[in-house]
């Protein structure tokens, strides 16, 4: 190791480090930048990246808890619109800081919303979290028991409306029973998702990659769906099933996201927090850069996205909001590219000093 100056930019260099096998995507190297807290990555392969509209921590050290949250995000952009008479509030404990935001308590439905313009490729991920022992509903029969009646719509995406006479899904929606859905008014896009993911412990991450078919959006298309939690672990589902039905308004598309969609009643000691919530639209929207803290990608308990800044076929560049120093000393870089292929096994971000190859400074 040749340690030319107290920076800390570690080059790790990486041969031929295929991201999949059945793609072309390489990295040759990884170079973690603390003092400008970016994460910068070289190789071949990576296509284009994604747009990114949200990219909200809901950290802001000038709030207090339970004060309005605001509609500019922490991180990037910017929401469209909350509740007047029920805005969402900053709560005093966080998945990845200090804060979070408050989505529904008691008589209260504090929803988020962000206008996406007209689009038919989505991905969002958010972490939500119980605080509290009692599920929505108003057939709830005790703690820790999932309502019998519909009572909690996570996200609800949607067109024109959400009454069935255009486009509307819910990711996911409890409709009783512990039962869960990705299903709307308009039609049932996948039944029958279970509910082994759901955690009355930790914080949950629920991501949503949905594209359609490009030559017929009624056509069967590309669902994804990501959970993840300090006691469930990972999964990924993958359905190739139609993103849209053929009834009701054109063109087929999605303008209009809700976090939550829909809550019933809350027992007057429970929220629900939301935080950490990422969205990306358009034809790359499935391109990201996270972090894990296993090298076997099934075995992660914690996965963060990282902030795109730059990204080109050849080199990509990204922040790490959600993350720290130390919180990199023993975690693994997972990319995914605009296909959705993601390498199953993670990248070494701080090796040991035996493996860095050089110290480079500005």
């Amino acid at each position: 190791m040749i340690k030319k100056s107290a920076i800390t930019m570690v080059s790790l260099v990486l041969t031929g480090l295929p991201i999949a096998a059945y793609c072309a995507t390489e990295v040759s190297k990884v170079y973690v930048d603390f003092e400008t807290s970016t994460i910068n990555i070289v190789g071949s392969g990576f296509g284009d990246g994604p747009k990114l509209l949200i990219y909200d921590t809901f950290e802001n050290e000038s709030a207090a808890p339970e004060s309005p949250i605001s509609l500019q995000a922490a991180v990037e952009g910017s929401w469209t619109w909350m509740h007047e008479f029920q805005p969402p509030t900053y709560a005093s404990t966080g998945r990845s800081g200090s804060q979070s935001v408050v989505v529904a308590s008691g008589e209260a439905r504090q929803q988020l919303r962000k206008e996406l313009g007209a689009v038919q490729e989505i991905y969002f991920s958010y972490w939500v979290r119980l605080d509290g022992d009692f599920f929505p509903g108003d057939r709830v029969s005790g703690p820790r028991t999932f309502s019998e009646d519909s009572s909690f719509k996570m996200v609800w995406l949607w067109d024109q409306d959400f009454g069935g006479k255009s486009s509307d899904v819910c990711l996911p929606t409890h409709v009783g029973g512990g039962r869960f859905y990705l299903a709307g008014n308009d039609f049932n896009m996948v039944t029958g998702v279970g509910n082994d993911w759901w955690s009355w412990d930790n914080w949950m991450r629920l991501s949503f990659w949905l594209k359609a078919n490009p030559d017929d959006p009624t056509l069967p298309g590309t669902v994804t769906f990501e959970t993840l939690s300090l006691d469930k672990g990972y999964e990924l589902r993958s359905y190739n099933t139609p993103v849209f039905d053929a009834d009701g308004v054109e063109p087929k598309v999605y303008r209009t996201i809700n976090f939550p969609g829909w809550v019933r009643s809350m027992e007057a000691n429970t929220q629900i927090l939301y935080d950490d919530i990422y969205i990306a639209t358009g034809p790359n929207a499935a391109s990201r850069v996270e972090v894990g803290n296993s090298e076997v990608l099934d075995e992660v308990t914690r996965l963060d996205l990282l902030k795109v800044e730059n990204w080109s076929e050849t080199s990509i560049s990204a922040s790490f909001p959600t993350l720290t120093k130390e919180d990199l000393e023993e975690m693994y870089l997972y990319i995914t590219t605009d296909d959705g292929s993601k390498n199953r096994k993670g990248i070494p971000l701080i090796a040991r000093p035996s493996k860095i190859q050089e110290i480079l400074v500005n």
